[in-house]
């Protein structure tokens, strides 16, 4: 395990990665004049900063679209309610490039001038993730002249040539990590500390997970999904072993979880649907009512992914709020600390083996080999429970999996896959966002367009996608395409 302790020296090298505000011309300097530091130093911060962000605002906010959370007060019920500006979000757009995506520009140039392949590597797949973190929530975004120097506008690329960008830096990044490389990558790598191994396994869930994004397009082919997932697993990847992509924390005040801030401030809390569905035994005459404990037939991951006291200490019970309503007087349940994500040392997850079981349950699906579809659900359900049931949700444990991992051909459907996935990813919420906008919010059957505190939908369709930043339209207009948040984005189209 590697943790993040903030200290003099790791304050220094973030300055190399400062996120800001300023222009987005800046992306323009020349690459060299501020990089000074060795590439082992910049990865360290670059890594750091990108994946903190991610948490802070990924991880959070984007769980309300797919009603994992509700909001429940300030940016959380705005975003809830679909009301949101060019203005939100500056800093994580303009921020990623000025920071974590120049850096891997810079230890991409250095490295493959002296031959350190698996800095290579690294630098590639993180890029391909950030890439991949824009452009599902933007659609198209500037890449080939990004960080052109002689142009302070660049043009923004369509998402589908962003997306084979994506595809063809992880594809290198594999090739990269079986390469002798003349720098090692050692404990500076804060993801999996220079383990090859599990760098090649993440680069091909990843390469899984953006190939199965596009399964609404006609160049979807299911079996290239299944190819990586077999490659990933062929490289090692397996549930626990420390292979999932995530950053680990310390638990202090300057290096927790993001999620501590949203506990703090009561931010975004448990859904309504998600609790109902997880106490399964509401009713409904008594749809949502406030249980203090989990009852004997709630789902036993109840208690990892929520807590029944609030920030204040107060018992809140296991109660999920209503997408859409605004302020109330009533209290919620929290992602707090006593559970599996919301404690200021759980680490922030960005993929997962988990994840990736359920990506080969609905490629298998999709073509056609039902066998392999139901087993690998029943793996996928297996592994969540067993992992997140603690508590009273041990001894849950063995009923649910008896009525929801014993699927076999004749019985797999594709809303079970996706319903289960919805329970069981949690809390990926960028990727879970993805799944509800290329299913079309079908899955799972309870979500529904939010209603306001008078009982009407907020909107006529979906949320799709994000606002492009004010910063851009101030900077780069001509260039920024014209987009409402209910316009699909490529692979939703």
């Amino acid at each position: 395990m590697r943790y993040i302790k903030i200290t003099t020296s790791l304050l220094v090298i973030f300055m190399l990665s400062i996120v800001s505000c300023s222009e987005f011309d800046t992306i323009n300097d020349n690459l060299n004049s501020p990089q000074n530091a060795t590439i082992d130093v910049v990865l360290t911060a670059a890594q750091y900063t990108q994946m903190d962000d991610f948490g802070g605002f990924g991880t959070g906010f984007w769980g309300l679209f797919s009603q994992h959370q509700a909001g429940n007060h300030a940016r959380g019920i705005n975003y809830d309610r679909y009301i949101i500006t060019h203005s939100d979000e500056n800093g994580f757009f303009t921020g990623l490039y000025l920071g974590p995506l120049k850096d891997y520009q810079y230890i991409m140039e250095v490295a493959e001038e002296n031959g350190s392949n698996h800095y290579l590597g690294i630098a590639k797949v993180m890029t391909a993730f950030g890439l991949a973190t824009l452009t599902d929530i933007y659609g198209d975004i500037p890449w080939s002249e990004a960080f052109n120097t002689e142009n302070e506008t660049p043009a923004y690329d369509s998402q589908e040539f962003v997306y084979s960008e994506i595809i063809r830096l992880l594809k290198e990044g594999i090739a990269h990590f079986g390469q002798d490389s003349y720098m090692a990558v050692g404990s500076n790598d804060l993801i999996y500390g220079g383990d090859m191994d599990k760098w090649t396994a993440l680069a091909n869930l990843l390469l899984a997970r953006n190939l199965n994004h596009l399964s609404k397009k006609s160049s979807y082919n299911p079996s290239d999904v299944l190819k990586y997932v077999d490659a990933a697993k062929a490289a090692g990847a397996v549930v626990g072993g420390d292979w999932d992509f995530k950053m680990n924390y310390e638990g202090t005040a300057s290096s927790r979880n993001r999620w501590g801030t949203h506990w703090e401030n009561n931010t975004v809390i448990a859904s309504k649907v998600m609790m109902d569905m997880m106490l399964v035994d509401t009713g409904e005459n008594n749809p949502n009512p406030t249980y203090p404990e989990a009852t004997e037939n709630s789902d036993p991951r109840l208690e990892a992914y929520w807590d029944n006291y609030n920030f204040d200490g107060m018992l809140v019970g296991y109660k999920g709020k209503p997408n859409g309503f605004g302020i109330t007087s009533e209290s919620f349940s929290p992602i707090g600390p006593d559970g599996v994500f919301g404690a200021y040392d759980s680490p922030i997850y960005v993929a997962t083996v988990i994840e990736m079981l359920f990506i080969e349950s609905e490629a298998a699906y999709a073509a056609g080999d039902l066998d392999r579809a139901a087993s690998a659900l029943n793996e996928a359900v297996t592994a969540s429970v067993t992992q997140n049931s603690i508590g009273a949700g041990v001894d849950r444990a063995p009923a649910y999996l008896a009525a929801h991992a014993a699927e076999t051909a004749g019985t797999v459907t594709l809303e079970k896959i996706m319903t289960q996935k919805w329970l069981g990813i949690f809390p990926l919420e960028p990727e879970a966002w993805v799944d509800a906008r290329r299913h079309d919010y079908a899955y799972p059957e309870e979500i529904a367009i939010p209603i306001n505190d008078s009982g009407d939908p907020i909107a006529s369709d979906w949320i799709r996608r994000f606002l492009y930043p004010q910063d851009e339209l101030n900077k780069n207009r001509s260039n920024v395409p014209d987009a409402t948040i209910f316009d699909k984005l490529w692979w939703d189209q």
